[in-house]
């Protein structure tokens, strides 16, 4: 069902400015005011309000590789589950009523939580093989998008898109790096 994010904290500005990127941050679901049945991954529920049946559940193990995990910040871990669940032929329902308040903290609005966020997303990509850039390519738009950032900070553009970029690149010349057995 719906997710709706609470924030019991002065959230920031830029928060705000950029919800279209953040609101999936912080598990922002909201799919409509009608039942219907989940029959494709675009429209699987998010983590923090599904059920599943146990003995669906049981024949579908969580992947070890995704998920959080002490403070990395990976996500995917739950897609993956309903995703194969899917294609084994089971289905979801969306019930809106089954709406919940994710209480988010303070530390989930900091500009450390956010670049974790997307270098975990980054880790993520790679794992799934969704990355195909190699670690010279993703060093190289590393810079450029670091640049960018701090142009669009000094002069009070658009800097979160930078951001969001560069953390997903750090995360998967991380992920490249572990695989490789390399050092960044």
């Amino acid at each position: 069902g719906r997710i709706k994010p609470c924030f019991q904290h002065e959230v920031p500005k830029w928060v705000h400015e950029n919800w279209d990127v953040c609101g999936g941050v912080f598990a922002e679901r909201e799919q409509g005011s009608e039942r219907f049945q989940i029959t494709e991954v675009e429209k699987l529920p998010y983590g923090a309000n599904f059920v599943t049946r146990r003995l669906v559940q049981d024949q579908f193990r969580f992947d070890s590789k995704f998920g959080r995990v002490g403070s990395g910040v990976r996500g995917f871990d739950e897609i993956d589950v309903l995703s194969r669940m899917l294609a084994a032929n089971h289905f979801g329902v969306w019930i809106p009523e089954a709406e919940l308040q994710h209480v988010i903290p303070e530390s989930r609005t900091s500009l450390k939580y956010i670049s974790d966020y997307f270098q975990g997303q980054g880790e993520t990509w790679v794992e799934r093989g969704v990355s195909k850039l190699t670690a010279a390519e993703i060093k190289k738009a590393i810079r450029q998008h670091q640049f960018k950032y701090w142009c669009a900070r000094i002069l009070s553009g658009a800097w979160f898109p930078h951001l969001v970029q560069v953390n997903n690149l750090r995360g998967q010349l991380l992920a490249l790096s572990r695989a490789s057995g390399l050092s960044t």
